[in-house]
């Protein structure tokens, strides 16, 4: 009887969080909302421009955190190794907001650079980036 009380409480304690629309999410391949993908696609009509290689540190809050590479592609449809660079970066994602999917997606990514390889240009400190609501519904 206790156990059956217990498995009931918990279960009414559970609704909330389900109800409240779930996880946060931010657009990883364009067109879908994901839950801590592997990489996000920052350039959809020529996906020369990524994070890639994601390690999170923390997701759903009102930020979230992770480690991996900034990959730059300079090369149409098929790349030589030699057309692929990859930069180290420490990612912080923030701001999320309900897009037409109903998920809140993260809208804005600080980029920092974690080693002194980094794009030529691109800046010692943190860089701003606006990330944009999935392009299908």
């Amino acid at each position: 009887m206790l156990g059956a009380v217990l498995v009931a409480i918990l279960a009414v304690a559970a609704v909330p969080a389900f109800a409240s629309g779930g996880e946060r999410r931010v657009v990883g391949d364009c067109d879908h909302s994901q839950v801590r993908p592997m990489t996000i696609w920052i350039s959809c009509n020529n996906p020369s421009f990524s994070f890639a290689q994601l390690r999170w540190s923390s997701f759903g809050g009102p930020s979230a955190g992770a480690t991996g590479v900034m990959r730059l592609e300079s090369c149409p449809a098929s790349c030589s190794p030699d057309s692929v660079r990859d930069y180290p970066v420490a990612l912080v994602f923030s701001h999320a907001k309900r897009c037409p999917d109903s998920d809140a997606d993260y809208r804005l990514a600080e980029v920092a650079f974690s080693s002194r390889a980094r794009p030529p240009g691109s800046a010692a400190k943190p860089t701003e980036l606006v990330l944009f609501c999935p392009l299908t519904n």
